[in-house]
């Protein structure tokens, strides 16, 4: 699966003092190294880093996650259920069924 990147510059305001914002975005499933340097399995990940104008010194990246999560068999099954039952009153609806 490939992963989407996205890449944001604005500069903005803080404390009084002019910082660019980057944040980079990820979509899709990856794996990314945790502080403790254990292996994160995400479905996007959000990296936003503050860099002061004047200075060029970076404040340090934030990092957030939305962990992967496995569907089991039962989630599927019941997913698969209620398209079903969606689609079959649709179509009773329309007076196809």
């Amino acid at each position: 699966m490939a992963v989407d990147v996205t890449v944001e510059h604005k500069n903005v305001m803080v404390g009084g003092r002019e910082y660019t914002m980057t944040t980079t975005r990820y979509v899709g499933l990856c794996e990314y190294q945790g502080m403790d340097g254990e292996p994160i399995l995400a479905d996007e990940a959000t990296c936003v880093d503050f860099v002061d104008v004047k200075t060029g010194k970076s404040q340090g990246p934030g990092w957030s996650y939305t962990i992967h999560k496995d569907v089991t068999p039962d989630e599927l099954a019941e997913a698969r259920r209620r398209i079903i039952q969606i689609a079959t009153q649709a179509m009773i609806d329309q007076g196809i069924w």
